[in-house]
């Protein structure tokens, strides 16, 4: 009791941490003619790095952007032909340095 407790009060929140950890974003591709169109949700304070590649060894990096709460879409102009094209998207909170 006080004035011998000088202790601070605190609380505990319950949360989700599997849900929190489980930000694993969909993307969606669609073909229009030679071109590949790349949409996937984006959440605040998560940055979004899409890279492509034909052989999974050689990765080129098609950009990074800062996640709004917004779909973010990517257009690959020419990529539907051709070789085989495979995309990856690496996602971080923070986001990734310039």
């Amino acid at each position: 009791p006080p004035p011998a407790n000088t202790a601070d009060r605190f609380s505990i929140r319950k949360w989700a941490a599997r849900r929190y950890f489980a930000r694993h974003p969909q993307p969606q591709l669609a073909l229009a003619g030679n071109d590949a169109r790349i949409t996937w949700p984006s959440e605040p304070s998560f940055g979004y790095r899409l890279s492509t590649t034909t052989n999974l060894v050689d990765w080129q990096t098609l950009g990074t952007w800062d996640g709004t709460g917004s779909p973010i879409e990517y257009v690959h102009a020419g990529s539907a032909a051709g070789a085989r094209r495979f995309w990856r998207i690496q996602y971080k909170e923070g986001g990734f340095a310039p």
